[in-house]
Formats: structure tokens, sequence, C-alpha cells
């Protein structure tokens, strides 16, 4: 991925928000539910402030300049800083679920990339 790390997080956000607006039920028929984001609630309040938060600490610490380049090692570490700090579990909950919904946006992108490069 290109750009600074914030602009990366915004684009894989973009990506794997495709779900808003659309019916629920109608994605769980094609089993598309769990790939989508169906709420911009999220974008402030769930998802998007784990991402950015993982981003930072990342390049931070391992110098993460693409997102494409996340390690799990990297996420783990994040999550245990958190843990350490004394969050209440319900927290971590909320970010477990913002790490998983990352992991999908990072597949989509690496599925649509390949896709992307072999119809060159």
């Amino acid at each position: 991925m290109r750009g600074p790390l914030h602009s990366q997080v915004e684009s894989l956000y973009h990506a794997i928000s495709k779900g808003i607006g659309k019916s629920r039920h109608d994605l769980k028929l094609r089993g598309e539910q769990d790939r989508q984001i169906h709420s911009d609630a999220t974008r402030l309040t769930g998802y998007l402030p784990v991402w950015h938060s993982i981003a930072t600490f990342s390049h931070q610490h391992y110098g993460l300049n693409d997102m494409e380049n996340l390690e799990p090692r990297m996420v783990a570490a994040w999550i245990m800083g958190r843990v350490e700090s004394g969050i209440a579990p319900a927290t971590i909950r909320a970010y477990r679920s913002g790490v998983a919904m990352l992991q999908k946006a990072l597949e989509d992108y690496h599925q649509s990339k390949e896709q992307r490069e072999g119809k060159r």
C-alpha cells in the first residue's frame, strides 16, 4: 500500500465498509455478512480507532510503514499493552472484534490485489 499509514487505514476501512446501507439479512443469505461493515458509526467509535492505534503503535515500535506488512506479533504486542494497562474485559472484547475485522480487510485487500495483478 502507498501513502501515510492514516491513509492506508482509511483505504482499508472504505474497502470493507461496503455493507453500509445494505440489508444484513440479504448479505447473510449470500454468506457475506461478516466480511463487511454495516454501520458508519464504527468509523468514529468502533473499528477505525482500533486500526489507527494499531498502525501508530506498529510504526513507533516496529517501523511499520505499510499496512500490508502488519504482522500478528505487532498486533499481539499492541493488545498485550492494552491488557497490561488494566482496561476492562469488555473493552478487550471490542478490540478483538476490531482486530478481526482488520484481518478481514487485509485479506480482502490482498485478494483484490492478486486479482488486479493477475489481469495484467
